[in-house]
């Protein structure tokens, strides 16, 4: 769809949530009418945005615990027509409900568009990682004519009887989260994957990113086609396309915007800001001027792969970013620090953060592949050099298997990158 025409299909879709909202949800009526806002008062983005506030999780929370109301005053349906509610990852804080699917329509329906464009095809078998925390997400394979394989892939599972399932069923696609690389890393060394993972037409990585080694690991040696997803503010999932070019939105199912996080402001297109995103499918439970936390730059260039939608690039977590002795540190610039050892290659590692405003040392907890390190004294000193050539900082590490590290994920589909202690 022309770009002209997608922004015009979103202001359409932006009033007409506002009009839904405002009858139905009590937390948006009562911040709304203590603006002065109404229905009519929104005739363009422009207005959307200046009357708008935006949203944040402790509001949701404190309405919450205030009301004792399960769905935080969102709710836009009787609930008696709810039937499903998954749940954020919880990793930094409490996991938050997601109602994603009333009367029979399918949670994350656009994550249907991206799953065609890789490839799937009705009979498709499929394993997936998710369906115990966001709900039944056999519903959208189904949507394609796809096999849901329901076999345990996650953190200390039967990979023997994992790879039996794949062997005997062959399925087209797998998804993978951060946690499972790092086994599946080990794994390596006693199993072929390459031939196990022969009937993959590609793999989903989300949770967290993948670093450069890693992924060369799982594409040159492994054999698989990799695809990256991650969140888009609560409100779906956000895919690459063939072209891996940045994450595509579906401008139809969220109106996304680029904001400076001090002053809420847009930011032009190309710069650093945070991703606030409006669900315009979910009438059920929408998050609307949503803040995710995550940084971001976006473009609105037509992608190499056609598509005419939003894309952005993902740059990190805002809270993730850490001051210490004048130097801003981000986990990004350590992955790639630490990735560049065999023996740490999945990059698994935390950022201790001492408390407080002053911070004068930089402490990371890495985490080791126990099968491929045979001198954790020379792996400290290559690691010490590689951080300090990245930071300027000399840093003071803590080498831990990386199964000890991954035990202490609270979700276990990501690991906190910088925690306080």
């Amino acid at each position: 769809m022309p770009r002209a025409a997608l922004d015009q299909l979103q202001l359409d879709k932006v009033r007409a949530l506002i009009d839904w909202t405002f009858e139905r949800s009590p937390l948006y009526r009562a911040r709304w009418q203590a603006r002065g806002v109404t229905p009519t008062s929104i005739e363009s983005i422009e207005d959307f945005r200046a009357a708008t506030p935006l949203l944040e999780k402790k509001e949701l929370i404190e309405f919450r615990d205030r009301h004792t109301d399960p769905y935080c005053g969102i709710l836009c349906v009787p609930p008696e027509l709810v039937n499903n509610v998954g749940t954020t990852s919880g990793t930094t804080a409490e996991p938050m409900p997601l109602v994603e699917l009333v009367d029979g329509a399918p949670p994350f329906a656009s994550t249907v568009r991206d799953m065609w464009g890789a490839g799937l095809r009705p009979g498709d078998r499929v394993i997936h990682a998710m369906a115990t925390q966001r709900g039944p997400q056999e519903r959208v394979y189904h949507k394609l004519g796809c096999v849901p394989l329901m076999v345990n892939v996650r953190r200390g599972a039967d990979w023997e009887a994992v790879f039996g399932m794949i062997r005997r069923h062959q399925p087209a696609h797998i998804y993978l989260l951060g946690p499972m690389i790092a086994e599946l890393d080990r794994l390596s060394q006693d199993y072929n994957l390459r031939s196990i993972f022969s009937s993959i037409k590609f793999a989903v990585v989300t949770g967290e990113p993948v670093g450069a080694r890693m992924r060369a690991r799982m594409t040159d040696e492994w054999g698989l086609h990799l695809y990256d997803v991650a969140g888009a503010a609560d409100t779906g999932v956000v895919w690459d396309c063939s072209v891996h070019d940045g994450f595509h939105l579906w401008d139809d199912y969220v109106f996304a915007e680029c904001l400076d996080p001090q002053t809420g402001e847009p930011v032009p297109e190309g710069q650093p800001g945070e991703l606030v995103c409006t669900a315009l499918a979910n009438l059920a439970w929408p998050l609307i001027r949503y803040r995710s936390g995550d940084l971001v730059r976006f473009t609105r260039e037509v992608c190499g792969c056609g598509r005419t939608h939003t894309r952005f690039y993902l740059l990190g977590r805002i809270s993730d970013q850490l001051l210490v002795g004048g130097v801003t540190v981000m986990p990004g610039t350590l992955w790639r620090a630490i990735e560049q050892h065999d023996e740490t290659a999945a990059a698994v590692f935390q950022i201790v953060h001492p408390g407080g405003k002053d911070v004068t040392e930089l402490r990371v907890r890495v985490g080791y592949n126990e099968r491929r390190t045979a001198s954790i004294a020379d792996l400290t000193e290559r690691l010490v050099a590689t951080i300090r050539a990245a930071t300027s900082l000399t840093p003071v590490l803590e080498l831990a298997p990386e199964s000890a590290l991954l035990a202490s994920s609270r979700s276990g589909i990501k690991l906190p990158r910088v925690v306080k202690e």
